[in-house]
């Protein structure tokens, strides 16, 4: 599933392997701003990485949703750090063309 290979790439911090989930124009949008190509969401998530310790693991607490969209909530946490998350995804073609984020860490 997409969410699965979503949290497995980002306790990677692997920036290429995030990017080859959305599709070639897919839009990230945050409570600030809204990201849109491969490039500047590459961009959001290396920012996205400084704000979360060096060993920090990523997991699923919920998720749910059909055919063409995802949703899920998440932690993040390493000794003396949490944080949570809730994300949508909107799919096209198996990839990621949208998607909503919203964290205590934004």
């Amino acid at each position: 599933d997409i969410v699965d290979q979503y949290i497995a790439a980002l306790n990677s911090r692997d920036l290429a392997r995030l990017a080859a989930l959305y599709y070639p124009s897919a839009a990230l949008v945050t409570a600030k701003r809204t990201i849109q190509g491969l490039q500047a969401i590459q961009a959001w998530f290396q920012d996205f990485f400084t704000l979360i310790p060096s060993g920090a693991f990523f997991a699923v607490t919920s998720s749910g949703g059909a055919l063409g969209s995802r949703h899920f909530t998440w932690q993040v946490s390493a000794p003396s750090f949490q944080a949570t998350g809730s994300d949508t995804f909107g799919l096209v073609d198996k990839k990621i063309a949208y998607h909503f984020t919203q964290s205590s860490l934004l």
